[in-house]
């Protein structure tokens, strides 16, 4: 048998795909910053440019419900620059929108969503103004945004980073961001977009005041965005972690020279009029009323600090596994308690071999330590709600920047980090821009879930008819389909209830001749999405809790130690036979007529499957 002899020092495959990326990073480090900033802008509206057809979804009809007037919504009182205000709090408003399917019954005493963003509602009003309810335009104007955005972002990284290259791929990586789908995709999300657009140019003149050692006129300018950036959302607070990562590590204050401790003196006192700002800011929010409560959705830094601290190491080490690699954050947010677990240890894990990773760039590199520093703080006050990549906007700006600076390195060195640096490539560079153009579809499949179930809703109500879901997919879709139907003309019943929101199966008994008991297979106000109404930890159910409406009683007859209701008894004020009821169950896309059982009798209500509720989300119907 012949003997093989091998070539001299071949190359291995992760050698030559290095050597590949290498010769693409050094092309876009001879990129003038100008067209850097237009081929990221180009390729970041090109991967979202489906969303331009992806129409209206949920919160959407919501704001142009009070942009056009309608009386559904008169008992919130709100104006066209207060379409975030989703709930003030009244309690006299809260029993109204009960009673009429806006709210599920285990709405919590006190419930308050209401956000402070009248930039963004005002971008909205105008462009209801001008456009009228025309999805495309609109979607257009949140495009446009984008690409303004992802240019920012390609200028900033090349002002603030001596490795051309590793500027560029950050670029790139920014604008083909899977986590950056939503925000681009859905119109209620541009806040985000607002707010992020507004917080980097208040980075960028400060930058430029702190250069050229004159506060006049950038200073001026600086604060002034970074009011707007806390107009359009309250993300906008972000700002101050790169404002503070910058006066460590790149403001001109700290050099050589100069001892630490008085260049960080001079460098920190220079962020004190935006930290005189945010203070006014914050006491003006709370003074106005704005801030949510009861909610176990958000959680309010200040109000709700001891939730807030104790959710907040697991939550930022989930984000942060988003953010540098993957999977999406929200899996974490949707996943059974054991595999939360092991989420969580890996992504400790991918957090140590990324330190490692960047460790040589983080040694060397102020901007590496500014950009790390920045994602990290950045971070914090997206953990007032559940983990989700669509909130890591900020985040990904020092994130994105971090990644590409330890790519440029790690490719330069043999071994494991080179490896380590190849499986960071593959992540941002091919299955992010996949995840991002397939992102764009997701409003787009929660808008076939809600306007597939609307037709199946009786066009004929007569005065005094009463709506009755024995169940819902999701309170969201619950709480979205009368508003969908204000905004179309479309009748709402004088009374529409929803007794569970949830995918599991629900057993109906006839307990009375005006009275039904459910007992779900799983707690009722279910983990994760359904806490928006209502936190158990902080207002438990106890069995013998009753909530009173009009023309209904809820009594919960058995409660589990988690505070959530286990079995619960509806007791109507007229015999379940009665004309004005329409009973009603949400299976295969659609709702459909219910029977309820002969007294003393059980039936169950089969729980909407996930491969149907995928199924309608992609256009297809169900058998």
């Amino acid at each position: 048998m012949p003997h093989f002899t091998p070539p001299d020092h071949p190359a291995p495959l992760s050698g030559r795909a290095a050597n590949r990326f290498e010769s693409l990073l050094a092309r876009l480090g001879r990129l003038s910053a100008r067209r850097l900033a237009l081929l990221a802008a180009c390729v970041a509206m090109l991967l979202t440019l489906p969303a331009l057809w992806s129409g209206f979804a949920q919160d959407d009809y919501f704001f142009l419900t009070i942009f056009k007037g309608d009386a559904a919504l008169e008992a919130l009182d709100l104006s066209p620059l207060e379409s975030f205000s989703f709930f003030k709090g009244d309690p006299d408003a809260r029993e109204a929108m009960m009673n009429r399917g806006y709210l599920p019954w285990w709405t919590a005493e006190g419930w308050k969503v209401n956000f402070c963003r009248p930039l963004s509602s005002l971008s909205h009003w105008v462009d209801y103004l001008a456009f009228g309810p025309n999805a495309f335009a609109m979607h257009l104007h949140s495009l446009l945004l984008y690409g303004l955005l992802v240019a920012i972002v390609a200028l900033l990284y090349r002002r603030f980073t001596c490795a051309p290259a590793a500027a560029g791929l950050a670029a790139l990586f920014f604008a083909a961001d899977s986590g950056h789908a939503i925000p681009a995709a859905w119109l209620a999300m541009r806040n985000a977009l607002l707010a992020v657009l507004f917080g980097l140019l208040v980075l960028w003149l400060h930058d430029a005041w702190r250069r050229a050692g004159r506060w006049w006129p950038r200073g001026p300018m600086a604060i002034a965005c970074l009011v707007l950036s806390l107009l359009s959302a309250e993300a906008g607070i972000a700002t101050g972690a790169y404002l503070f990562a910058y006066a460590l590590f790149l403001d001109p204050a700290v050099d050589r020279d100069t001892p630490r401790i008085r260049a960080w003196t001079r460098s920190i006192a220079a962020l004190l009029p935006y930290l005189a700002v945010v203070v006014v800011w914050r006491l003006a929010y709370s003074a106005l009323g704005y801030g949510t409560e009861g909610s176990g959705l958000y959680l309010d830094p200040v109000g709700d600090a001891p939730d807030f601290l104790r959710h907040l190491p697991e939550r930022m080490l989930i984000l942060l596994m988003g953010l540098l690699a993957a999977p999406d954050a929200t899996l974490w947010s949707l996943a059974p308690a054991a595999a939360g677990h092991i989420l969580l240890g890996c992504a400790a894990l991918m957090f140590v071999l990324f330190l490692w990773l960047a460790a040589p760039a983080l040694r060397s590199r102020p901007e590496a330590r500014f950009l790390l520093l920045g994602a990290v703080l950045s971070i914090v006050p997206a953990c007032a709600t559940l983990p989700m990549d669509r909130n890591l906007m900020f985040a990904s700006f020092g994130g994105l920047g971090i990644v590409a600076l330890a790519i440029a390195d790690g490719l330069a060195r043999p071994g494991a980090r080179c490896v380590l640096a190849m499986l960071l490539v593959l992540a941002h560079g091919v299955l992010a821009p996949i995840g991002l153009l397939a992102g764009t579809q997701q409003l787009a499949v929660m808008n076939r879930i809600l306007t597939g179930s609307n037709p199946s809703i009786p066009g004929d109500l007569k005065p005094g008819t009463r709506l009755v879901a024995m169940n819902t997919p999701t309170d969201l879709l619950g709480t979205s389909l009368p508003v969908y139907r204000a905004y179309h003309g479309q009748p709402i019943p004088d009374h529409w209830w929803w007794l569970y929101a949830g995918v599991a199966d629900v057993a109906v008994t006839r307990s009375g001749a005006q009275s039904l008991t459910l007992r779900p297979d799983g707690p009722f106000v279910p983990a994760t999405w359904a806490l928006v109404f209502r936190h158990p930890e902080s207002q438990p159910f106890r069995a013998g809790d009753t909530v009173n409406l009009q023309g209904l009683t809820v009594t919960v007859l058995e409660a589990g130690e988690d505070g959530r209701p286990r079995e619960v008894r509806f007791d109507f004020d007229a015999p379940l036979e009665d004309a004005s009821l329409h009973f009603l169950y949400w299976d295969r896309g659609a709702y459909h007529a219910f029977t309820p059982p002969p007294l003393g009798e059980r039936t169950t209500v089969a729980g909407p499957r996930l491969r149907n509720l995928v199924q309608v989300g992609l256009g297809w119907t169900p058998r």
